[in-house]
């Protein structure tokens, strides 16, 4: 069996540890060896992210419909074989996109409202506590649960109902 010295290690290996090269070369096979190849590339990504990523962005620009195609199965066999990941990367992308906030930040503020509403104090509903914000500032406040979640919604936009709701419960206590 026929061996060349790698370029880089400077160690004789057979053929079959070069990988193949479209240069018209005596073996027909590269100057590194499968190794130093690897490691040559990885240290190259390495000091280049720049080239990188726009090899990428070029990359996938001309590829568009090849990205989607991929994007769209994986994703298809991922919710299909490894449910409870696809639910986390879903529900991680609706906090992100909606709210701009981490499901570790949903998740500590759970624990810190003691998985409890905090307004009324009571449990969960069927959708669980949701992310309370104000519609005018964007501003991130806290967890509620369904009920007072809406019923915040409606007083917060329309003062005077809230006043002429509250003036018809004395009234009629």
């Amino acid at each position: 069996m026929q061996t060349k010295t790698c370029a880089d290690c400077c160690q004789p290996k057979t053929l079959d540890q070069f990988g193949p090269t479209n240069q018209k070369l005596k073996f027909g096979v590269k100057s590194r060896c499968r190794e130093c190849e690897k490691e040559y590339k990885r240290q190259w990504v390495k000091n280049n992210p720049v080239r990188v990523k726009e090899k990428h962005e070029a990359w996938t620009g001309s590829n568009r419909d090849k990205v989607r195609t991929w994007v769209r199965e994986y994703s298809a066999r991922v919710r299909r074989e490894q449910p409870e990941r696809a639910a986390t990367w879903q529900a991680r992308a609706y906090y992100k996109r909606k709210y701009g906030v981490t499901l570790a930040w949903r998740e500590a503020k759970m624990k810190e409202q003691g998985f409890c509403c905090a307004i009324c104090g009571g449990p969960p509903g069927e959708k669980g506590l949701m992310v309370d914000h104000c519609h005018k500032t964007q501003k991130i406040r806290e967890l509620l649960c369904g009920q007072c979640n809406f019923a915040l919604h409606k007083l917060e936009n329309d003062i005077e109902w809230a006043e002429k709701a509250i003036a018809y419960l004395k009234r009629n206590a």
